[in-house]
This record gives structure tokens, sequence and C-alpha cells, in this order.
């Protein structure tokens, strides 16, 4: 079974936090697709410093960062997962900063985890 994993970064409850809702819902209408909802807001998610830590070292999941967080619980479900969907209300002319704190965190895994796999932004 394919998995979708879907990210919101916003941190209100309201349109994008709907939208996304009804395109995992349209996913997961698809035989063999099971979908899964990340709200970002609430969540506890320290900025990336660029220590390197992640990049230099082989630290294994979920201990690969400095910080002890809610990422730790995220990570490994977006690294596995299929399939992204990524939504987002436009805050002056790019994504909120909950979203971008979330992505930056993702460097060390960004290339290998979501080359080849099904993206969409929202």
């Amino acid at each position: 079974m394919a998995k979708i994993i879907g990210v919101c970064g916003s941190p209100r409850t309201g349109a994008t936090e709907y939208s996304l809702k009804r395109a995992l819902a349209a996913a997961e209408s698809v035989p063999g697709i099971e979908t899964e909802l990340i709200l970002l807001k609430g969540k506890k998610i320290h900025r990336c410093v660029h220590c390197n830590r992640c990049a230099e070292s082989e630290t294994p999941l979920p201990n690969y960062c400095i910080y002890d967080d809610d990422m730790k619980g995220i990570i490994d479900r977006f690294v596995t997962a299929d399939g992204i969907i990524i939504a987002t209300p436009v805050y002056e002319m790019s994504v909120t900063g909950l979203l971008k704190d979330f992505m930056d965190r993702l460097r060390s895994f960004i290339f290998e985890s979501v080359h080849r796999k099904q993206n969409a932004f929202v």
C-alpha cells in the first residue's frame, strides 16, 4: 500500500487545512492509497541552526538532530512516505514561518527522501 503524507503549514484552522483534507480524501479514494495528515500548528519545532550534525554524522533517526522536539515524531513518517502534499497559506509572498522551520529541518533528508517521490503543493 502506498502512503501519502499531507503536511499543513498553517498556524490556524481554516481554508488551508480544509483544502489539504479534501486532497487527502481524494487520494485515499484511490485503491491502494493510505494517507496521513500532519498539522504543524501547535508542534514544537526548533529552527535549524545549520550545525551539520544531521549532514555529517551517521546518527540514525530519530536522533539525527541536536534538538529533542516534535520533529522526531514527524521525520520518519515524512522520509518513508511514497508521496507528499504540502499545504500553506501565502504569507508575504512566501510560505509560513512554521512551514519554513519544518522544511529547514529536512535539509539533510530532502534530496534523498523527496527525490523520485510524487509531490504537490496546495
